[in-house]
């Protein structure tokens, strides 16, 4: 389907057993709102659209490869804002839950008042060939385009995620070294996941009243692309009125290095840390990346 469409249950929840794929083309906006609505086995994929707004309401998808996935395409002209807003809605035992390919000029994310629950099953926990792939999974590779991702997500629960597809219950990539990110985190609990948050990017990642508790790998992983300029943005983490408790690994930073010296200095890695509590078996590592 190429049309902007709602798609709603009305007296009780529509149960859909098939896969929703939408194309649009270039510089033209897909608009998409799905509420009330039960998908199994296969959720809705946006293939090659380059500006879309999306609103899921009170939806659950269950046992989906991927529930929900956006693949942007380059966009010429004015398109260059997409969003995604999922509210009251659940993802159970799915591989992926939310994937966004980003690859244009802004992208906005809030997700409020969602569950998403895995499988407990074999976990890498903090080997080496962990996947940094999450249940929600922003990547943007692009080199083409200054990317600016903004993510809020509140009052939601992820408990018991991670297996080969993605090791993290959240998981931002951003590789362009001049986009920026911004990812806000408040009244949300993570419970017996493989690992919780990991961030790669110029990001400010900001947790409130966050509860990442009985992780078997990493709480908290955050790091950023080499320097080459001044203008190279670090990453920047701040927790306030967090507990962290009974992870295997709290928190891991690196410190970056700058490749062109006389022109930068390694990247200012920040983390405050304000009326939050580190409880029960757990490393804080902070460390130079080799």
């Amino acid at each position: 389907m190429n049309k902007s469409i709602t798609i709603q249950g009305w007296y009780s929840k529509a149960h859909i057993f098939c896969l929703l794929v939408f194309k649009r083309s270039r510089n033209s906006s897909l608009r998409l709102t799905f509420s009330n609505l039960v998908f199994h086995n296969s959720g809705v994929n946006l293939r090659k659209v380059s500006c879309s707004n999306v609103a899921i309401t009170n939806c659950r998808f269950l046992n989906c490869r991927d529930a929900f996935v956006i693949e942007q395409e380059e966009a010429r002209g004015a398109c260059t804002r997409s969003s995604l807003t999922i509210t009251d809605t659940e993802f159970s035992h799915n591989r992926i839950a939310v994937f966004a390919l980003v690859f244009n000029e802004y992208f906005f994310v809030t997700i409020t008042r969602c569950i998403f629950h895995g499988k407990i099953g074999w976990f890498n926990a903090t080997s080496k060939d962990k996947s940094t792939k999450g249940a929600v999974y922003i990547k943007s590779t692009t080199h083409k385009n200054r990317v600016h991702v903004h993510v809020f997500i509140a009052e939601s629960v992820f408990r018991e995620i991670g297996h080969k597809s993605n090791g993290f219950a959240l998981s931002f990539r951003v590789h362009d070294i001049f986009s920026i990110g911004n990812v806000s985190l408040s009244k949300t609990t993570f419970l017996h996941n493989e690992n919780a948050i990991f961030a790669f990017g110029g990001f400010e990642l900001q947790l409130t009243k966050v509860t990442i508790e009985s992780t078997y790998g990493y709480a908290i992983t955050a790091t950023g692309p080499a320097k080459i300029t001044a203008r190279v943005v670090g990453i920047n983490v701040f927790l306030d009125q967090c507990i962290l408790r009974n992870n295997r690994a709290g928190l891991r930073m690196a410190t970056v290095p700058c490749l062109a010296p006389g022109n930068c200095s390694a990247s200012e890695q920040t983390l405050v840390v304000r009326n939050s509590l580190f409880l029960g078996a757990m490393r804080r590592e902070v460390r130079a990346m080799q």
